[in-house]
């Protein structure tokens, strides 16, 4: 990864951990542990999600002024682009069964496009694609895979 912070690249993949180790434990731990897993992996992807808009956030207030006409406004449209993840996050939390997973995985899943905007519009530095894409892909499937396995029913097949 090419100019992209050392300490960004560390922090970014620790980050995935928490990710990894709840989908695990849906999938591998015995059924009275699943919904603490299903809890975990809801509660940590709301509050990453979150956290990327606080980047986005971060982002436009630190935007140099110019003498543009439309600083104001493109500023305006980036803080407002920037509460929505937490706004799919604070819903993914509240709905029931693995809905919520599903809703936090495809949110994830549309960030590289919301990443490339803000790249596309110089608002994110040059490497910042670099990092977020492959964490991005990663998530989104362990999140796919945590609300597959939320979502099966722990009750026995009848015998026929």
């Amino acid at each position: 990864m090419t100019g992209v912070p050392r300490p960004a690249i560390w922090l970014t993949a620790s980050g995935y951990l928490p990710f990894a180790a709840a989908t695990l434990a849906i999938w591998l731990l015995p059924l009275e542990w699943r919904d603490l897993a299903h809890i975990a992996a809801l509660g940590y992807g709301s509050v990453i999600l979150s956290f990327l808009g606080g980047i986005l956030w971060g982002l436009a207030i630190a935007e140099p002024s110019s003498a543009a006409a439309d600083t104001g406004r493109r500023r305006g449209l980036w803080l407002c682009i920037s509460v929505v993840p937490s706004l799919i996050g604070w819903v993914a939390i509240i709905i029931a069964g693995s809905a919520g997973l599903w809703l936090l995985t495809l949110a994830v899943a549309a960030m590289p496009a919301v990443d490339l905007a803000a790249r596309r519009s110089q608002l994110a530095p040059s490497w910042y694609l670099r990092l977020r894409l492959p964490v991005s892909v990663a998530v989104t499937l362990t999140l796919g895979l945590a609300a597959i396995g939320s979502g099966l029913d722990p009750s026995p097949i009848p015998s026929k």
